[in-house]
């Protein structure tokens, strides 16, 4: 689908963008890294019908390039995926207890 931030409604954008800022603060609180860069395939490189977004924590020196293949080739990080989604669950829970949320940002 091409144009697919362009057909989002405006609440829909905005809410994107909010939830791209409360992830990316657990991202920073749980993993501590040097940036975080966010971006959205569309057009020849989407292949999916929706929107989604990435976030990559990077680190100083990490190449980019990284994130795309070491996902593929270590397998010891897949079998982490669930460990991972509940660590960012719980994080999110604290930012939005602890009252973090979005004055911190």
């Amino acid at each position: 689908m091409k144009g697919m931030l362009r057909k989002l409604n405006t609440n829909t954008a905005n809410s994107v963008i909010q939830a791209s800022r409360l992830f990316a603060q657990a991202l920073k609180k749980l993993y501590q890294p040097d940036c975080i860069t966010r971006c959205q395939n569309r057009g020849i490189f989407s292949e999916l019908s929706h929107f989604h977004m990435h976030a990559v924590p990077r680190y100083k020196h990490q190449s980019f390039a990284d994130f795309y293949l070491d996902i593929y080739h270590n397998s010891h990080l897949q079998r982490r995926l669930a460990e991972t989604k509940e660590n960012l669950k719980e994080t999110i829970k604290k930012i939005e207890k602890e009252d973090l949320w979005p004055n911190t940002l």
